[in-house]
């Protein structure tokens, strides 16, 4: 969940901080508010479909990843399966 997510990176960067790190930190501002580095930066598109895109992306890639692993040699046909599959629920 973004929760954990936030939860996540918060540690991080505060661990790689104390080490002496400098971390960037880029995402949306939804997330980016709860993270506390002078290094962050808002990640904006100019067209709001490419954030549905890369949303789309990211769960096409999650779903198909463990099948991708066992035959790298199918990933389009694996790919076209798991994105027929999202668009039918």
């Amino acid at each position: 969940t973004q929760g954990e997510v936030i939860m996540f990176v918060r540690d991080a960067v505060a661990k790689m901080a104390a080490a002496g790190k400098n971390v960037l930190v880029e995402g949306r501002a939804a997330t980016l508010k709860y993270i506390v580095t002078p290094y962050r930066f808002e990640l904006v598109m100019s067209d709001d479909i490419v954030i549905g895109a890369r949303r789309a992306a990211q769960r096409i890639g999650a779903k198909a990843l463990d099948e991708c692993k066992k035959d790298p040699t199918k990933i389009p046909d694996i790919l076209k399966k798991v994105l027929d599959e999202l668009a039918s629920s």
